[in-house]
């Protein structure tokens, strides 16, 4: 994988509260791999995207302020959208600010999503959209951007011991892109219509100075509007509990515990399609970090996923 990105920033302050940026980025995905062609050969797909953003940020008192913007973008894979943001937060103290946004969005394929040609680990042909293949009856698909509103409003606050962030979202996406399962093989789709509401909840306290503890959780409601039914491998709960504790001055651990629930998917047989549900699973994470006092720059990571082993329904398992 080859990334490659600039970027070109300026910000002016005509005045005491106001401000604006501007920027310019350019980012360029080259990918190398042997996937995107049926019979391994290496081939190379490339995708870029060039933008430009204003954003204006305006202090309207001391615990007040606005923000707004513009974006617009122009990509190899997906066209090109011109997309806006307005935002709005008030401190009422430290232990309380209260936020509210709304935000388009814009999301071009990517290259698995276009170019993608291999078997997945359960044995199925798992092949992008752009990809033709008569063997398994898969034609070329128009695959497009995706286009959303998103609506949020938050509430959080902090002190030296604790801290919490809460919102509450609502998304609507168009041609959503979703996966898509045959008989014969996956691939991608857009879905005309998806709605999104959810709960994004997230405690932090400070234990000791040596320990520190984080809880998340997301509670989400999906909807398909063309099938009716719930998006497809998309839990409506997770759920993470960590615990970051300094052994030492140099050692820091850290335990996660992770909670993923049931999810949607979709099986085509004797012309039809059939809805099932995948399993909700549990998993324990262990990770460390270890800076030698002698040498600042150098770091050393490690860790275990799924330290005990859960076992996680298959039709789940790596794409």
């Amino acid at each position: 994988i080859y990334i490659q990105q600039h970027n070109l920033n300026t910000a002016w302050t005509p005045s005491e509260g106001h401000r604006i940026l501007a920027g310019l980025e350019y980012f360029e995905d080259k990918r190398d791999a042997a996937f995107f062609d049926k019979s391994g050969k290496m081939t190379t797909k490339t995708m870029d995207t060039k933008s430009a953003f204003a954003q204006y940020e305006w202090q309207v008192s001391e615990p007040w302020a606005i923000i707004g913007g513009m974006r617009y973008d122009d990509t190899s894979g997906g066209g090109d959208a011109t997309t806006g943001n307005l935002g709005t937060v008030y401190q009422f103290n430290p232990m309380a600010i209260l936020r509210a946004r709304y935000a388009q969005g814009f999301r071009a394929p990517d290259s698995q999503e276009m170019y993608i040609n291999r078997f997945n680990p359960q044995g199925r042909r798992f092949v992008g959209a752009s990809v033709v293949d008569s063997s398994i009856d898969k034609q070329a698909f128009n695959l497009k951007s995706e286009k959303s509103e998103n609506l949020e409003l938050g509430l959080s606050g902090r002190n030296p011991t604790w801290w919490y962030d809460i919102a509450l979202y609502q998304t609507s996406i168009k041609d959503n892109i979703l996966r898509k399962n045959t008989k014969d093989y996956m691939s991608f789709r857009n879905a005309k219509q998806v709605d999104i509401q959810g709960l994004d909840t997230r405690f932090g306290w400070r234990v000791s100075p040596d320990l520190n503890l984080d809880l998340a959780v997301n509670l989400l409601d999906s909807k398909d509007k063309e099938t009716n039914q719930r998006l497809e491998y998309t839990p409506d709960l997770t759920a993470r509990l960590t615990a970051s504790y300094q052994m030492t001055p140099s050692l820091k651990t850290q335990v996660a515990i992770e909670h993923v629930g049931d999810q949607r998917y979709s099986k085509r047989g004797q012309g039809k399609i059939t809805y099932q549900d995948a399993d909700a699973y549990s998993l324990v994470n262990l990770n460390f970090n270890y800076v030698p006092a002698q040498w600042q720059e150098a770091e050393v990571f490690g860790g275990v996923n799924n330290l005990f082993n859960a076992k996680v329904d298959k039709v789940l398992g790596s794409c």
